[in-house]
């Protein structure tokens, strides 16, 4: 067997827009640690079609010695940019199969402010990621069950899909208001085996899923315009409830190494953490989500001086023009396309009967 050729490879996602800028952030923040691009290739993947980044990134993708693939692999969920987090990285882990030990995806609104003190896995470990950032309730994320309550029809959907018999009997801890859960993960921040060939498991999963006309979700008494429907239904979630359930499908819960907050760090709920200021000093990937756009994030965090001097000519990032709400684009697109489905649903119906 040849020997592995690299360390370790990152990759994310970038489109035009917003995720330009995002992810350049990122890969200039990584590139700060993983000088080496012989021993540390970054990928920065686009897996559906649309518009083309500009010329000016793929520029600074290229100092930055960042690959970057366009490969519209993702057609049967691309009015769901959020699913590109499952496409692009199975991209990716199938490309270099067997050319590292490890794969480190991180999604684009992520900073690298220090360098990792453990960045593997164990020996018998196939996936190291962080559980759900908070659990069911106001701001919550409603995909995330508590350990006592049963699964939402959206799980048992993607249970079914991978075959999964029945819940397992370990839990996670959440990781801002600690509750217990069934696990259920984060997957800002996962680092994975290639051969294990989780992300191409949850692909996969997505694929089946686009064919089939049986969403159990869509013959519920769900309102599809009722109050929070998309976010009750655990529908918005859909691709950590599918990556989850690929993990579980694959990995033994002595597979999966849960690492701390400092590898996923939540900035938008650092006060649910804190109660006050926070010191990032020891933070090792900074989920900022939308965070960048002002300066006004500073008033809650002490940040290590130097991260903070190299910051401060990257930030605020710049809004794109007409730049609109990253959760308004999102109802807009799952509302229309479950209503497409649901018609689909009722059509297929009423030519059965």
């Amino acid at each position: 067997m040849e020997p592995k050729k690299y360390k370790i490879v990152f990759t994310f996602i970038v489109e035009f827009g917003d995720l330009e800028n995002k992810s350049l952030l990122l890969a200039k923040s990584l590139r700060r640690f993983y000088k080496d691009a012989n021993e540390y290739p970054i990928y920065a993947v686009r897996p559906r079609r649309g518009k083309e980044i500009k010329n000016s990134t793929k520029e600074q993708f290229k100092a930055l010695d960042v690959i970057y693939i366009y490969s519209p692999v993702n057609r049967s969920w691309e009015s769901h940019p959020h699913i590109n987090q499952v496409y692009g990285p199975a991209l990716i882990e199938e490309l270099i199969y067997g050319k590292t030990e490890f794969m480190v995806y991180l999604d684009a609104d992520i900073v690298c402010l220090n360098l990792p003190s453990e960045l593997s896995l164990p020996d018998n470990c196939l996936i190291g990621i962080t559980p759900a950032d908070i659990g069911n309730g106001k701001g919550g994320d409603d995909a995330a069950i508590a350990a006592e309550d049963p699964l939402t029809i959206t799980w048992k959907f993607a249970y079914n899909l991978v075959g999964i018999k029945s819940i397992p009997k370990w839990t996670v801890t959440t990781k801002v208001n600690k509750l217990t859960i069934h696990p259920y993960f984060n997957s800002g921040f996962s680092i994975v085996r290639p051969e294990a060939k989780i992300f191409g498991l949850c692909k996969d999963m997505f694929e089946m899923a686009s064919k089939r006309n049986d969403f159990d979700y869509l013959n519920s008494n769900i309102k599809l315009f009722s109050s929070d429907f998309l976010y009750k239904s655990g529908i918005f979630w859909l691709d950590q409830i599918f990556l989850s359930a690929a993990i579980l499908s694959k990995c033994s819960e002595h597979q999966i190494k849960i690492f701390g907050n400092e590898y996923n760090f939540p900035l938008n709920f650092v006060k649910e953490i804190t109660g006050g200021t926070y010191n990032l000093e020891n933070v090792i990937f900074l989920h900022y989500h939308n965070m960048f756009y002002d300066l006004k994030w500073q008033s809650n965090v002490h940040l290590d001086t130097k991260a903070k001097e190299w910051l401060t000519d990257k930030i605020p990032i710049k809004l794109p023009r007409k730049h609109v709400s990253y959760r308004i684009k999102m109802h807009v697109k799952f509302g229309i396309t479950f209503i497409k489905w649901h018609l689909r649903e009722i059509k297929h119906k009423t030519e059965s009967d």
